[in-house]
């Protein structure tokens, strides 16, 4: 009974009561201390929910963007790449009819380098007739000019005055020596008639050979000029061809 009533001044004065309050205040300390942990600890986590969940929901709106700016730029290329298709089947067909043109003027143009080439040979062969037969006609004038300018040969005769003997002598011997006038005649070289015709023929020739080389000249400007317009078609159709392998490099490196 004594111990039941024992007054609660006596049992505070003890010494397990005031370890036991000490324990117990270090205690609840400690859970004060624990539960504002515990608010911080929440506080943080509303905190950082909050901000993932705006930078998921910024992250799918930037994701939509970039999806819709995609297909913008997807169908943009889809559309260039028909008009790069079309373009490219354009230029193919124009290449198949530039080489079927080139396959039938190749032969043609062969054939006209080999008459170019076969009258360029036949003028060089003309000219050197030409200059042949002018050397003859000059060679021919000249003996004409000595034939009809040699003097009579003179009668032999004997005069009283003195005269000295020697150039007498040679005058004789010269005499003696020159034949009768009469009109030589080589192998080659036709006769006067004939001369005269070849006198008019060299200058006929030049004219003849002037229009030819006029002519030749036309066509070689004019093979020239088909030359330059091949060039420039071969030109245009490398770049076009470049450009479109650019354009599909760009395409595809955009598309990877």
């Amino acid at each position: 009974l004594d111990l039941r009533t024992l007054p609660e001044e006596a049992v505070r004065g003890t010494q397990d009561f005031r370890c036991l309050q000490s324990q117990f205040s270090l205690l609840y300390n400690e859970s004060l201390q624990v539960k504002t942990q515990l608010d911080e600890a929440r506080a943080h986590l509303l905190n950082t929910k909050n901000s993932h969940l705006r930078q998921i929901e910024r992250m799918e709106s930037e994701e939509l963007s970039v999806q819709k700016k995609l297909r913008t730029e997807v169908i943009q290329l889809e559309d260039t790449l028909a008009q790069v298709r079309k373009e490219y089947e354009m230029l193919r067909i124009e290449f198949e009819q530039n080489l079927a043109a080139n396959e039938q003027a190749g032969p043609i143009n062969r054939e006209m380098r080999h008459l170019i080439g076969s009258l360029q040979n036949h003028n060089h062969q003309l000219k050197g007739d030409v200059q042949r037969y002018k050397r003859k006609v000059r060679d021919a004038q000249g003996e004409i000019r000595l034939q009809a300018g040699a003097p009579p040969c003179p009668p032999p005769s004997v005069s009283s005055t003195e005269v000295p003997s020697t150039p007498v002598k040679e005058e004789e011997v010269e005499v003696k020596k020159e034949p009768p006038p009469t009109p030589v005649r080589d192998p080659e070289t036709p006769t006067t008639p004939e001369v005269k015709k070849e006198e008019e023929e060299p200058k006929k020739e030049p004219e003849r050979s002037k229009t030819r080389e006029r002519e030749l000249d036309r066509d070689r400007e004019k093979d020239r000029e088909r030359e330059k317009e091949r060039d420039r078609d071969k030109q245009k159709t490398d770049d076009t061809k470049r450009k479109d392998a650019d354009i599909l490099k760009q395409l595809r490196t955009e598309l990877k």
